[in-house]
């Protein structure tokens, strides 16, 4: 869900790949479908994590967890605004605008935000797809189980912080309204 800019191909593909195996949904090879872009400049002597005008600088080389959690660090704090609440997609967190109240969501509802915002089609997702996204694993897609699901989500929003959040459902295509 983050989109890197690294200038040499080498160093892209090896330092993706590694990102990619310790979490596998937030390497993004299109800008387009990112929640943001996180730059990376690799000398000799350091790697430069650039994001939204801060930097963190750590020593190359440097393992893998290293480099994630200081994309983390630095991603950490930012934010979608949703009605009087702020999203924070890589903490699975809501805040209240009003009274700073915080709930940490589940897997399940973070993902459905997470495809449902970076969905920029303006038609939504299908929903067979989004369902294949969130359990890849399943063998028979039960629309009734997402559809669960995106009510609890909605409900959760209601109930924790008093907000209307709309799921509109349209030729089979779900898309959050906002």
């Amino acid at each position: 869900m983050i989109f890197f800019s690294i200038a040499d191909p080498f160093y892209k593909k090896i330092i993706l790949n590694c990102l990619a195996q310790i979490d596998p949904k937030l390497v993004s090879t299109n800008k387009a479908t990112s929640f943001c872009a996180v730059t990376l400049v690799i000398d000799n002597k350091k790697i430069k994590i650039i994001f939204d005008g801060a930097d963190l600088q750590l020593i190359n080389p440097c393992t893998s967890q290293d480099l994630y959690k200081g994309i983390i660090t630095l991603v950490n704090e930012w934010a979608i605004d949703i009605k009087t609440t702020k999203y924070y997609p890589f903490k699975q967190e809501i805040i209240s605008d009003s009274n700073n109240n915080s709930f940490k969501l589940n897997f399940i509802s973070n993902n459905i935000l997470n495809y449902l915002l970076l969905d920029n089609s303006g038609i939504g997702i299908l929903k067979t797809e989004l369902y294949n996204k969130i359990w890849p694993k399943d063998k028979d897609i039960s629309i009734n189980k997402l559809d669960t699901h995106l009510t609890n989500t909605k409900n959760l929003f209601k109930e924790k912080f008093n907000v209307d959040l709309k799921f509109q459902t349209v030729h089979g295509n779900v898309r959050l309204v906002y």
